[in-house]
C-alpha cells in the first residue's frame, strides 16, 4: 500500500501532467521517468515528509537546469532538460540538477531561517546611525548560502555515484564524472597531460566504501563550498541584487519618513567589497566603504610616461590580431566576465573546438556563459556544448601550442561536423535568488 509520501508525490505529478502532458513533448512522461529514478525518488519523498516540498513545476530559461522555491515549496525543471531526456546523458543531467535542487528543499528550515535573518539585519540597521553599513548582513547571508551551496553540490555528486555505479558496479572516477557532468569539477581533477585523461579526487576530500562524500564532514564540506560556492564567484553574482533590495527597502522606509520628518536626508548606504572577498560595480546610491581613498590633490596615471611597453604576445597567442583564432577569442572574452582570465578564455575555446565548434559562426553567443565554476559555450547547431573549468586553464603559451597542434592534425570540417558531439552538456543551475534557492 502507497505511503502518504507516495500518494502526495503522484498527486504532484498528476498535477503537473495535467498541467504539461497536452504538449507535443514528452515533458510529462520524462518528468515521471526521473522521479522514478531511486535516488531522486527518495528524497522527493523525504522533502514531503518534511513538509518541504509541494509542488513540481517547469522552467524555461537559457542556462538553467532547475530551482527550488522555499516559498511556494516548489521543485522546477529545465524545459530542455524534460524535453530531451530521452538521451541518457541529458537525463542523467536532470537526475544530477533535480538531486542539487531537492537537497535545498531538505535544507529548507535553513534556508528560511538565513532569510530571515537577512531580512532582521536590514531592520535593524536601517533604524541605527548613519552610515547603514550592510557589510556583516551580506556576509552572514553569503556565509551561510555558501554551507547550503556546498551541500547540494555533495549530493549532486552522490546522485552521479549511484546511478555510475548502478550501471557498472565497479565504476571507476571517470564514469562518475561522466555522470556528474558540470558537478564533477569541484570533486574530480582531470590531467589530461598524458595521452588518456587521468581522474582523481581533489585535494581535502574525503569518499565512504561506496565511493561517496560525507556532507557531514568539515573537510567534505570546505573543499566542496570552495570548489563550487567560491570558484564559481557566487557573493560576487548575488552582491548587485541583494543590495538593490537593500536600497529599495531603505528608500521606502526613507519616503514613509519623510511625511512626519520632511528635512530628513536621502540615506547613507555602504558595504565593504573587500571584508566580503568581492570586487564590481555596486549599484547607484551604494558606497564602498573598502574601496582605497586617494589623497586630496593627488592624481595617479595609468602608466608613467616612457614607461616600457608590454611585451609581445608569442606568435601562438589568440590575442595577437594576426593569430587564426583571434576573431573566436574576441567573441569569447567580450561574452565572459573579466573574472575568468585570457588563458581560461582561450583554453575554453579549444574545448569548444574539440566539441565541433571550430569556427565562431558555430557559436551561440547567448549560450557563452559561466554557472557552477565552469565555462559553458553552446553552439547554433542543437547538441553541440562544451565545459571547462577555469581553475585548470594551462598558461597561454601552453593553450597556444594546443591550438596550433590542433590546427594541424584537425580532419576536415565538413566531416567533423558530420559527428554527434563527444561530450555534450546541459543548462547548468541558476544561482539562488534573494529568497529561496
Amino acid at each position: 500500500m502507497p505511503s502518504p509520501e507516495e500518494d502526495k508525490l503522484a498527486r504532484m505529478l498528476r498535477e503537473f501532467q495535467d498541467a504539461h502532458g497536452s504538449r507535443p513533448e514528452p515533458i510529462a512522461r520524462h518528468m515521471q521517468q526521473l522521479l522514478d529514478t531511486p535516488e531522486i525518488k527518495s528524497m522527493a519523498l523525504e522533502a514531503i515528509r518534511r513538509g518541504n516540498l509541494e509542488k513540481l513545476g517547469m522552467v524555461d530559461e537559457p542556462m538553467v537546469g532547475g530551482d527550488y522555491d522555499a516559498n511556494t515549496k516548489s521543485l522546477r525543471m529545465s524545459k530542455t532538460l524534460l524535453t530531451f531526456a530521452d538521451k541518457q546523458f541529458v537525463a542523467d543531467k536532470a537526475a544530477v540538477t533535480a538531486a542539487h535542487e531537492l537537497q535545498h528543499a531538505l535544507d529548507r528550515p535553513r534556508v528560511v531561517q538565513r532569510d530571515g535573518k537577512f531580512d532582521e539585519d536590514i531592520r535593524q540597521t536601517v533604524a541605527g546611525a548613519p552610515p547603514h553599513d550592510y557589510t556583516a548582513a551580506l556576509k552572514s547571508y553569503f556565509d551561510e548560502t555558501r554551507q547550503l551551496e556546498a551541500r547540494a553540490s555533495i549530493s549532486a555528486f552522490n546522485v552521479a555515484v549511484d546511478i555510475a555505479k548502478r550501471r557498472d558496479p565497479n565504476a571507476d572516477l571517470k564514469q562518475v564524472y561522466d555522470v556528474a557532468q558540470d558537478n564533477a569539477p569541484t570533486f574530480i581533477a582531470v590531467d589530461s597531460s598524458k595521452q588518456s585523461n587521468a581522474y582523481a579526487l581533489k585535494p581535502g576530500l574525503a569518499v565512504d566504501a561506496g565511493g561517496k562524500i560525507d556532507p557531514e564532514r568539515p573537510d567534505n564540506l570546505e573543499t566542496a563550498a570552495r570548489n563550487y560556492y567560491d570558484a564559481a564567484g557566487y557573493s560576487e553574482r548575488l552582491l548587485g541584487s541583494h543590495l538593490e533590495y537593500i536600497r529599495d527597502y531603505e528608500n521606502t522606509i526613507h519616503e514613509r519618513l519623510l511625511k512626519s520628518y520632511p528635512d530628513r536626508p536621502a540615506p547613507q548606504i555602504q558595504v565593504d567589497t573587500k571584508a566580503l572577498g568581492v570586487t564590481g560595480p555596486l549599484p547607484a546610491g551604494i558606497d564602498d566603504a573598502g574601496a582605497p581613498k586617494p589623497a586630496p590633490g593627488i592624481t595617479r596615471s595609468l602608466a608613467p610616461a616612457g614607461s616600457a611597453p608590454a611585451p609581445a604576445e608569442p606568435a601562438s597567442d589568440p590575442r595577437r590580431a594576426d593569430h587564426p583564432d583571434h576573431a573566436y577569442f574576441n567573441l569569447l572574452r567580450g561574452k565572459l566576465p573579466e573574472s575568468v582570465p585570457d588563458n581560461a578564455v582561450a583554453h575554453a575555446m579549444h574545448q569548444a573546438k574539440l566539441g565541433g565548434m571550430r569556427d565562431p559562426a558555430q557559436v551561440d553567443p547567448d549560450q557563452v556563459a559561466v554557472h557552477s565554476g565552469q565555462v559553458w559555450i553552446g553552439g547554433r547547431t542543437p547538441g553541440f556544448r562544451s565545459s571547462s573549468d577555469p581553475t585548470q586553464a594551462p598558461p597561454m603559451a601552453e593553450v597556444g601550442a594546443q591550438l596550433e597542434a590542433s590546427r594541424l592534425r584537425s580532419p576536415d570540417p565538413a566531416q567533423h561536423q558530420a559527428q554527434e558531439p563527444k561530450d555534450a552538456k546541459q543548462d547548468a543551475p541558476r544561482a539562488p535568488a534573494p529568497a529561496g534557492l
